[in-house]
């Protein structure tokens, strides 16, 4: 008997561009909200946002696939990505919905940037992101250096107002 694997994506927009996440890489979605960005951040870093005494970097996706930035509401969401070495966020203009997908529909792609595959919806072709392979390891470094910063920042607030 042959068992088709379904997968499961969250389909997102930024900018007019669609993409996917596959669901087991996403911890959560929250609406906006306020984030704390320090001076001399990189343009790709929106801010940094307080998830429980949890800091958590949040990146433009609209920048890292090289386009504007939408403007910003008073829900556009946060996609909170699971990998907890990470601790990254994606700011996206929407999230549309999820979708099962058998895996045998799955398109390789050869040329590999943020997405090594795609999918097709509603005949568009989404490329389903990567988390690995969104920021550069010297981003990645950079990112973590501010988001330890931000950590002892809050950790200082909270003594202070204790």
């Amino acid at each position: 008997m042959n068992v088709r694997r379904q997968r499961d994506f969250l389909l997102i927009e930024t900018a007019g561009q669609a993409c996917a996440l596959e669901v087991c890489e996403v911890r959560e979605v929250v609406a906006m909200v306020s984030l704390s960005r320090p001076p001399l951040c990189p343009s790709i870093l929106a801010g940094f946002l307080n998830l429980g005494g949890e800091v958590i970097s949040v990146v433009r996706l609209a920048r890292l696939l090289g386009r504007d930035d939408p403007p910003l509401q008073l829900f556009t969401p946060i996609v909170v990505l699971r990998n907890p070495d990470w601790r990254l966020a994606l700011l996206v203009g929407s999230v549309q919905r999820i979708i099962s997908v058998d895996e045998s529909s799955i398109i390789s792609l050869t040329e590999k940037h943020l997405a090594q595959e795609a999918l097709t919806v509603n005949e568009e072709v989404v490329g389903i992101l990567s988390p690995p392979r969104l920021l550069l390891v010297q981003e990645q470094r950079r990112l973590a250096e501010l988001r330890e910063m931000e950590q002892r920042r809050l950790a200082e607030l909270q003594e202070a107002s204790a």
